[in-house]
């Protein structure tokens, strides 16, 4: 494990947590669209802190030291916690799980923080008011991002079915050699602003392989015309599609803009067209087949 590289882990962690984190949650107050939703959850923890509060007396704070003390350990915790994921040389390449514990870390220095602002007030009332008034402010902004998110989400998983549900309703079956390939003029900027990102990735295949069962075809994967593209995994390139590929055991379908799948019957220009004769999906479906039976249950077909 390099130092430099681990140095700049630790930096990229606490930027992403406690400056850059924030700010997005704090940016996601203009795009919430779930106001109602959030107000309801904001009102509902009020009601639950102000009844623990009533109930709680003086002797149940931590001292100032005390919360000192957990501010600056969860502050620390994660420079540890980042070291020890980072020793494992196979999670040295994926930048997302050096972090795993990260929010422990954080969430132990929020609390701390918030401990010693609200000892400031001597009396336990105030002390009390001060708590939950700054929780309920931070929740906030961090309450309106997972619905944020959850908006998202919900466009992100309705965009990739109304792909897999074109490509059930066009095949519902393949042969076990067919390769499907779905082509695309769109960037990968343009995918994942219409919620189709993941389907560059090996989602795709791993979506057709759970609906398709034994109707799958033995790989499926996107590869967006004039680049490089993989079977497995996005960091290899193990395919280019180009005029001179061979297309016998390729079944295409072509991905626009509106997200809409085309079974393609014969190769499109920019992949040779009439003249590259190898492209014969049709020895390779079987579009009389009954529809998958879990593209019911998984796409609502």
């Amino acid at each position: 494990m390099k130092i430099r590289q681990y140095v700049d882990a630790v930096a990229n962690a606490y930027h992403q947590t406690f400056a850059r984190g924030w700010d997005e949650a704090l940016a996601s107050l203009q795009h919430n669209l779930w106001i109602a939703p959030t107000l309801a959850a904001l009102v509902i923890a009020g009601f639950v802190s102000a009844h623990l509060a009533r109930t709680s007396r003086a002797s149940d704070y931590p001292s100032p030291r005390q919360s000192l003390v957990a501010l600056l350990g969860g502050f620390l915790f994660i420079l540890p916690s980042i070291a020890i994921m980072m020793l494992f040389e196979r999670y040295q390449t994926e930048l997302w799980r050096p972090y795993i514990y990260v929010p422990i870390g954080a969430a132990a220095t929020m609390i701390g923080i918030l401990l010693l602002l609200a000892s400031l007030a001597k009396n336990l009332r105030l002390r009390q008011t001060v708590f939950v008034s700054l929780c309920l402010l931070l929740m906030i902004p961090s309450v309106s991002r997972l619905f944020v998110q959850h908006a998202h989400f919900v466009k992100s998983a309705d965009a990739k079915a109304k792909v897999l549900s074109q490509i059930i309703e066009q095949v519902p079956r393949f042969d076990a050699t067919a390769r499907l390939v779905l082509v695309s003029d769109m960037s990968l900027e343009s995918l994942e602003e219409r919620g189709a990102f993941e389907l560059w990735t090996c989602m795709l295949d791993s979506a057709i392989y759970l609906i398709y069962q034994e109707a799958r075809p033995k790989v499926a994967y996107l590869c967006p015309l004039g680049a490089s593209c993989s079977t497995n995994d996005i960091r290899i390139a193990e395919d280019e599609l180009h005029p001179d590929t061979d297309y016998s055991d390729i079944v295409l379908f072509r991905l626009d803009e509106d997200l809409s799948a085309e079974l393609l019957r014969e190769l499109p220009t920019e992949l040779g067209g009439k003249q590259n004769k190898t492209y014969h999906p049709e020895r390779l479906i079987d579009t009389s087949a009954p529809m998958p039976p879990r593209a019911h249950l998984f796409l609502g077909n």
